[in-house]
């Protein structure tokens, strides 16, 4: 997966959160500006994480969902392989939208990662992240809590 097809641009602070070794290096170069950050680093414009649980893919994602900019993006990997998971294309489809959040684009991030594009939905850019209860027709709990 090169830079662009993750939709980096000039001036995005792009956050690698457990990227499989090569990863990074086979991103290319970066747009002018673009920087890659630690996951600790406040806000960014997309976050790429990847996970091998549903449980630490949820636990991610929300502390990404709330210093994810309002135009910004959140990939989520997972193993192809359903033998080193728990994690289908529509539980992590499900955290997502719960979260307030749409998906978008779905590829493989690698050659052994499924991976999922979330962004933040055009109505709720201007308040966002709205930390309040979010509710969603795909969840079960009618939201989530942040």
């Amino acid at each position: 997966m090169r830079a662009r097809d993750l939709g980096v641009r000039t001036g995005d602070r792009v956050c690698l959160i457990n990227p499989p070794v090569s990863f990074a290096e086979n991103l290319g170069p970066f747009p002018d500006g673009a920087e890659l950050v630690r996951p600790d680093a406040g806000e960014f414009e997309i976050a790429v994480c990847f996970v091998k649980t549903l449980d630490l893919m949820a636990e991610r994602f929300e502390s990404m969902r709330v210093r994810v900019a309002p135009r910004g993006s959140i990939w989520l990997g997972w193993p192809l392989s359903a033998a080193e998971t728990d994690i289908t294309f529509n539980k992590v489809q499900a955290i997502g939208l719960t979260a307030g959040m749409v998906d978008n684009k779905a590829t493989r991030l690698d050659p052994a990662w499924n991976g999922l594009r979330f962004v933040v939905r055009p109505q709720n850019r201007p308040t966002w992240p709205n930390r309040a209860v979010v509710y969603s027709q795909y969840s079960n709990d009618r939201g989530s809590r942040s």
